[in-house]
């Protein structure tokens, strides 16, 4: 074989290796939907990875690569664990100020939260307990409430749930508590309180004072939420947690 023609054949070689590579690197990509080049759809560690970037717990390890072959060190371990430990610890909500008269006919909301808004999927147990001093024949009910409009409309956390109690000296206290839940959706913010009418044929009389508590905990919630979102600034693994 002449020089020309093995040159020849050894280019044409080298170009079908180059031709089948970009192929292959162009199907990967097509079967990966989010950021992470190196992720393909199909992958078993696809939603695990999901998973941990919608928690913040990895970044990946450059623009658009997660790298999921590459060793981790231990320094590297101990940044994954702590941001594991700060995403799986339950974040409070607490409200214990409640005090005073209350026109019970208005369905006032009472010990109102402060806002939470999740970035990736949680859910909210809430304990809530009010105390009425009435000043006559009363029969009221209690709901555990919470809005996303800012305290403008309220909604049932677990819609139907009510704990109802009876006042029937001047003067006396009744205690209600009550247990609700809720599933929370990423971007949305949500305030929590505690909501109380009266029952129907529940007397006329006043409640000339109150006392509420209520507890919220906002835990995890597994299911993942594709696409993967976009990696924040400078959280790349191994950069300082922010």
């Amino acid at each position: 074989m002449n020089r020309s023609r093995l040159f020849r054949n050894r280019r044409w070689r080298r170009v079908s290796i180059v031709a089948t590579e970009l192929l292959l690197i162009g199907a990967f990509i097509v079967l990966a939907s989010h950021q992470f080049s190196d992720v393909p759809d199909t992958a078993p560690y696809h939603d695990p990875v999901e998973w941990m970037v919608n928690r913040g717990i990895t970044g990946g390890c450059a623009p658009g690569q997660y790298c999921p072959f590459s060793k981790v060190n231990r320094g590297q371990m101990a940044i994954f664990m702590n941001r594991l430990g700060k995403a799986l610890t339950p974040k409070i909500l607490w409200n214990g100020t409640g005090t005073g008269a209350l026109d019970i006919d208005t369905s006032p909301v009472v010990c109102q939260t402060a806002s939470i808004t999740p970035t990736f999927p949680m859910q909210a147990v809430i304990t809530g307990k009010v105390s009425i001093k009435g000043g006559g024949f009363m029969i009221f009910r209690m709901f555990t409430v919470y809005s996303t409009d800012g305290g403008s409309t309220w909604f049932n956390t677990d819609s139907g749930g009510w704990s109802r109690e009876t006042l029937d000296i001047n003067g006396d206290w009744a205690t209600a508590t009550y247990i609700g839940y809720r599933t929370l959706n990423i971007g949305t913010t949500y305030k929590f309180g505690i909501q109380i009418e009266r029952e129907s044929g529940g007397g006329t009389a006043d409640a000339t004072d109150h006392r509420c508590n209520i507890v919220v905990e906002v835990l995890n919630r597994n299911p993942s939420t594709p696409p993967l979102g976009p990696t924040p600034p400078n959280f790349r693994d191994g950069a300082p947690i922010e």
